[in-house]
């Protein structure tokens, strides 16, 4: 999970299926992550051996989400 500090990130692959939930992390739901962020984040989950991942971005303010989500998306 992506947050503003309040979880720490783990990444620890329990099945074949990687998840990760993008809430914000300046703060909750309001961040626009930026390209950097994204490719940093794609690193970590092409390291893990899943077979499948899944990227979740709730960080619903000012419609970041959908644009976070197309530009990761396209990193793969």
């Amino acid at each position: 999970v992506s947050t503003p500090g309040e979880f720490p990130e783990v990444l620890k692959l329990t099945s074949d299926i990687s998840y990760i939930r993008f809430h914000g992390e300046g703060a909750w739901y309001n961040h626009n992550y930026n390209n950097d962020d994204l490719r940093e984040w794609k690193n970590k989950l092409v390291a893990l051996p899943a077979k499948k991942m899944f990227a979740y971005f709730n960080n619903d303010i000012n419609a970041y989400a959908v644009k976070n989500g197309q530009c990761f998306s396209s990193l793969f």
